[in-house]
């Protein structure tokens, strides 16, 4: 028995499913992200040819960086239509892009994007092109601001030694002291007595810290950098020296010692006031009936003049707001990260910390690269607090090897 078998429901073509279409949707969501992705090709482009690159290879770097990226996250989409998944990886890339550039090359986006559309319009007029490069700049500007730039750190002159030659100063009038500078108080200048002679100059001094007041006998040291006071003085005047205070190394008569730093309140020179002094504690430096030595970080902020005949130191008070860097530089920690860019540029990130119980004010720090220096200002620190700065240095600089070293500071006083 022979027949034909019908199926049922139609022909075989009738039972094929059809794949749907991408749809309006899927074509006016690839037409919009056209938009993004013609201002990140552009503004990448901008990017190289404002770096003098040749065009046709600022181009192509461009495209690389756009296109293929797009490819690339829409192809493990499996969908029978590319359409909606090429138009999804063209806005998330295209952002992407546009939020990133200003990261890289901060204060540049408009400009370059200005640059890219210019130079690719170009073979359409001009005008033409100029025109839509304005209103394309206008748009990504207004929609993502340009991040602010780095502060340039300022140069610092290279510090050369000054031929100093002897000089004739005229005699003049000496100013007569008014009542109230005679009856005493600070003039600005003082002349304290010395007893003994060439380095042995011993003179009065008085101290003050958070246990009270001492008068006592220092060495008027010329050659010493940082005041000294035995453990016992200070102990005193109230002041303990802490286990992790700096240390400095002291060349002494019995060779060299490793000195611990404390911050002593007050020191008086007759009327004159020096707030806030750093004093090295050194046993072997109280000897002979001295409490220590008196170095330049107070006698520094006076012009000394010796009156050998009279026995007398006298000294004429600098300004007030002069540089205290020997007392400060012991109490500020540095710290700083170099980056040099693939464009050349060079950001440095300089980090202080105030070890002090005094704040401090006026803190520049020097960021020496081989044979160029740059100045960074902080703002003041108050005891215990850090603060950090970022500051770019010029294109091209040279950091590879750099250090960082405070070149001014005070105490902030009230």
């Amino acid at each position: 028995m022979s027949g034909v078998i019908r199926g049922r429901g139609g022909s075989l073509g009738e039972d094929r499913t059809r794949a749907p279409g991408p749809g309006s949707t899927g074509w006016l969501l690839l037409c919009t992200a056209s938009l993004p992705a013609f201002l990140a090709l552009c503004t990448l482009l901008g990017v190289g040819l404002l770096r003098q690159l040749p065009a046709q290879g600022a181009l192509l770097t461009a495209l690389f960086l756009t296109l293929l990226p797009i490819l690339g996250l829409a192809s493990p989409v499996r969908s029978p239509s590319k359409v909606v998944p090429v138009a999804l990886a063209t806005w998330l890339w295209s952002i992407g892009l546009l939020l990133g550039t200003p990261l890289y090359f901060p204060a540049e986006q408009g400009e370059a994007a200005r640059e890219g559309i210019s130079w690719l319009l170009d073979p359409f007029g001009e005008e033409i092109a100029a025109g839509v490069a304005e209103a394309g700049s206008s748009v990504l500007l207004a929609l993502l601001p340009e991040t602010a730039p780095l502060p340039m750190a300022e140069s610092l002159p290279a510090q050369v030694q000054d031929v100093r030659t002897p000089r004739s100063v005229p005699l003049g009038a000496a100013p007569a002291l008014d009542s109230e500078d005679a009856a005493g108080g600070a003039t600005g200048r003082v002349v304290l007595p010395y007893e003994g002679a060439g380095r042995s100059m011993r003179v009065p001094v008085t101290m003050a810290g958070p246990g009270g007041e001492l008068e006592l006998t220092m060495l008027f040291d010329t050659g010493a950098t940082l005041t000294t006071l035995d453990a016992g003085t200070l102990a005193r005047l109230g002041i303990s020296v802490p286990p992790d205070a700096p240390v400095v190394t002291l060349q002494t008569a019995n060779g060299q010692v490793d000195a611990p730093l404390v911050l002593l309140d007050t020191v008086w020179l007759g009327e004159e006031r020096i707030d806030w002094a750093t004093v090295a504690v050194c046993a072997a430096c109280a000897d002979g009936g001295v409490a220590g030595l008196l170095g330049l970080n107070i006698t520094g902020l006076f012009q000394v003049a010796l009156d050998h005949e009279e026995r007398e130191v006298d000294l004429s008070r600098r300004p007030a707001e002069g540089d205290r860097h020997e007392d400060v530089t012991h109490w500020v920690q540095l710290d700083s990260t170099a980056r040099v860019w693939t464009d050349r540029r060079v950001e440095v990130d300089v980090t202080a910390e105030n070890r002090s119980r005094a704040a401090m004010d006026g803190l520049t720090v020097e960021v020496a690269c081989n044979d160029q220096s740059f100045a960074v200002a902080l703002d003041p620190l108050e005891p215990g607090a850090a603060r950090t700065a970022e500051v770019a240095l010029p294109r091209g600089t040279d950091c590879r090897e750099y250090r960082v070293m405070l070149r001014e500071g005070r105490w902030k006083l009230d």
